[in-house]
């Protein structure tokens, strides 16, 4: 949603602050405090987007405020695939095959009220491996 009101290049500029928003999230959900030499890292690159992004006149708050949730969403969503993964000993492979298959039923409706299939249907052949792209 938020790409409809941001350009490509301001949409970028906001998903490099995910990094920075795992950090912080790290820390009430895993106990995980990240090292000096990460945060300072992670706050020059944080400071540049800000810079950059701050030159968008373009944009509205509420494109930048959708941009950002998906930021935060990002986030959690990588923060989790961590957790599972220390916890139930898969590799990277098996987690995000198992939170690919369990995030289907809520991605779903989404596609569903967006209209989003029709966009689908009407890009994909379904020939080769197109048919095992789309199964799998």
């Amino acid at each position: 949603l938020s790409l409809r009101g941001l350009n490509v290049a301001a949409y970028s500029v906001i998903k490099r602050l995910t990094p920075i928003v795992v950090l912080i999230f790290e820390i009430p959900i895993l106990h995980h405090y990240g090292s000096f030499c990460t945060w300072f890292g992670v706050f020059w690159m944080v400071t540049g987007t800000i810079i950059t992004a701050s030159n968008d006149s373009t944009s509205s708050l509420y494109d930048y405020s959708l941009g950002f949730l998906s930021c935060c969403l990002q986030a959690l969503y990588l923060i989790f695939v961590k957790k599972s993964g220390a916890e139930t000993g898969l590799d990277s492979s098996g987690v995000l095959y198992y939170h690919s298959i369990l995030s289907i039923p809520l991605i779903l409706p989404v596609v569903w009220l967006n209209d989003e299939f029709s966009a689908l249907w009407d890009h994909v052949t379904l020939q080769g491996s197109d048919v095992g792209f789309v199964l799998n």
